[in-house]
């Protein structure tokens, strides 16, 4: 085992020992586990560890060169508490959400507009933002019967990749690797299958931070 292969291997025991925690506690105690989490990543850690650089450069071109170094600090800290919650929710997710019980779980914006598309009967195509909890979002379709093929970048470490295709994967969806992925769907459209597409993760140059508002670095490539 190499030195890249170990720290994968640490990553995804931690993980996991997070996993089997948070899936025993109530939602309001694993929410203030994950915003203390996210104040030792914004305010312990070594800015160098969390890109901090790389992360307030794309904030301040989303919102403005002159945005205080104290706003760009909230914003931060805002997102990484929205990232840690929205990992609380995906794994306490399977033993909460029911379909009867879902409209007290979930609440899905233009659910009707979506509904109407994938009865169209033809293909479509869902390019969908880091808004809300964009797993939980895409795991919907499955549940209610529109299972979809989910594109989306590999992760680095293939313990936490496998992690998060099982769960993408266990309403029905299956992955498609954005390497690749616009001449596998352009294939089956070729083929007349009426089947739902998800985007849920644009590609993007190498150290750029995925803002939509990033006009430097527009994420669009050839797949």
């Amino acid at each position: 085992m190499n030195l890249r292969q170990a720290r994968y291997a640490l990553e995804y025991l931690i993980f996991s020992a997070f996993v089997f925690v948070l899936r025993a506690l109530p939602t309001r105690t694993a929410f203030g586990i994950a915003d203390a989490v996210a104040w030792i990543l914004c305010r312990v850690l070594p800015r160098k560890l969390t890109r901090y650089s790389v992360a307030a450069g794309g904030i301040r071109t989303a919102f403005g060169a002159d945005l205080s170094d104290r706003d760009v600090d909230r914003i931060l800290l805002g997102m990484w508490q929205h990232l840690f919650r929205m990992v609380c929710e995906i794994i306490q997710l399977p033993r909460r959400f029911r379909l009867y019980n879902c409209h007290e779980v979930l609440r899905f914006h233009q659910r009707d507009e979506c509904v109407r598309a994938v009865m169209a009967g033809r293909p479509v195509l869902f390019l969908s933002g880091h808004f809300g909890n964009w797993e939980i979002s895409v795991n919907t379709f499955g549940y209610f019967g529109f299972p979809m093929g989910v594109v989306a970048r590999d992760l680095d470490n293939p313990w936490l990749h496998n992690w998060f295709r099982q769960f993408r994967e266990s309403s029905g969806n299956w992955m498609i690797s954005k390497v690749g992925a616009s001449t596998q769907m352009v294939e089956e459209v070729g083929q007349e299958r009426t089947r739902p597409y998800c985007v849920i993760r644009m590609p993007a140059p190498k150290g750029c931070l995925p803002t939509s508002s990033d006009a430097r670095h527009p994420h669009s490539s050839p797949s």
